[in-house]
């Protein structure tokens, strides 16, 4: 185990796009997000933080015990993970959202040894088609597939290395949808770790429907 490692999980997202309330607590296989979340980064990391929606706070710490520490997330992805980051003091901080349910350990492992070595690390998957950049429904710039990358969680970096990539977001007012933005905008090189097809995010009833239906079946087979 990792004790150096402090895990934060934004989890305080009310679900919208899906539909079916906050995403952290919705059950696959009769196991909640969160939860399959924080089951896998228990066994890599030292420490795990989660921030969670107002309202909710009692039942998450319900739901995961003494095992994790909850906390009240921000009003964004951004400021929640902040929130978890100034609640630690760890060396090495890896991000991992609570809607990829399926990431392996051998995958989080990963991602912390490369931030380890190079200072930042993300997963990710190859793009399969070319990508384009577009403005009012013009399409501008085209990025060829071989030069695309499709990231994924968890993200780790250097304690130092997030922190300055916060302080100059704070500074210049900017916000993100991921982490990862923060430190490239900053001019930290982040190391890309071939991350897992099944490692999805749950963000729309599609994305619901092959969790339940095709992943959480082909993951529950590979353990028999």
């Amino acid at each position: 185990m990792n004790s150096d490692v402090a895990a934060l999980v934004p989890a305080a997202g009310v679900g919208k796009r899906l539909g079916l309330g906050p995403k952290a607590l919705l059950n696959i296989g009769g196991v909640s997000l969160v939860k399959r979340v924080v089951t896998t980064l228990t066994g890599c990391v030292g420490r795990v933080l989660v921030g969670v929606p107002p309202g909710y706070l009692d039942k998450v710490v319900t739901e995961l015990g003494d095992a994790v520490e909850v906390c009240l997330g921000g009003d964004s992805r951004q400021s929640t993970i902040y929130a978890l980051f100034q609640k630690c003091t760890e060396p090495i901080v890896l991000i991992h959202d609570c809607n990829r349910p399926f990431v392996s350990r051998t995958l989080v492992l990963k991602v912390i040894e490369k931030a380890r070595k190079h200072g930042a690390a993300i997963a990710f998957t190859p793009a399969v088609v070319p990508f384009a950049s577009h403005q009012e429904g013009w399409l501008n710039s085209p990025v060829p597939s071989r030069q695309a990358l499709v990231p994924q969680s968890p993200q780790a970096f250097l304690r130092e290395i997030l922190e300055r990539s916060y302080q100059n977001a704070l500074e210049k007012g900017f916000k993100v949808q991921t982490t990862w933005e923060l430190a490239l905008r900053f001019g930290v090189k982040v190391y890309a770790v071939k991350g897992e097809e099944t490692n999805i995010k749950i963000t729309s009833p599609l994305d619901w429907d092959i969790a339940n239906k095709v992943i959480a079946p082909m993951i529950e087979e590979q353990r028999k």
